[in-house]
């Protein structure tokens, strides 16, 4: 005999794909692969610091980064979280404002980025391509400011940067570099 399903009966994985989702949003995606033994993409370790706020961010800045069930999760959590947490706080000078500027403006675009690429395989690669984000452009006449310092949230440097290229952008001052042609 056939058995009936209730149509308004949920199936099971909608619970998991919304669990899922909380986690990335979280920022807990790494931690809430691992501890269900899935594989913990690279991408997944930017996830674990564009998405919290200072606080956690001081905490795994200073190698607290909790419990991981598989050894691989581990090694990359020791290897990655202090790092890149430590990179963020140290462009962002410990404002919240400037945290949730960088993660907006770079971290959120190179996780998604990352996302679509071919997985990194060693911590290194994922640090490095992490500091790049976060670091501003050096340029001829020093180093660029951070996005939104200043500036009206970031507008001005946006739209300087997109008309004239990597260029010094500085309070009452843009490079004098002729855009690009089209």
């Amino acid at each position: 005999m056939r058995r009936r399903r209730n149509k308004g009966a949920d199936p099971g994985w909608t619970g998991d794909v919304a669990a899922e989702c909380q986690a990335f949003v979280d920022g807990e995606l790494a931690r809430y692969l691992d501890h269900r033994r899935r594989p913990v993409p690279a991408w997944a370790w930017v996830n674990a610091v564009a998405h919290v706020g200072r606080d956690v961010l001081v905490d795994l800045a200073h190698g607290r980064v909790g419990q991981w069930k598989k050894r691989a999760a581990r090694s990359w959590a020791r290897a990655t979280l202090p790092a890149l947490a430590a990179r963020l706080l140290e462009q962002s000078g410990m404002s919240e404002e400037e945290i949730r500027a960088i993660q907006l403006e770079r971290l959120i675009p190179l996780e998604l980025a990352l996302i679509d690429r071919a997985p990194l395989t060693r911590p290194e690669e994922l640090v490095d391509r992490v500091t790049t984000a976060v670091t501003p452009p050096v340029t001829a006449k020093g180093v660029a400011p951070a996005l939104g310092r200043g500036l009206g949230r970031g507008r001005v440097n946006r739209v300087a940067f997109m008309l004239l290229g990597p260029a010094t952008v500085s309070p009452g001052v843009v490079s004098t570099r002729t855009a690009p042609q089209r």
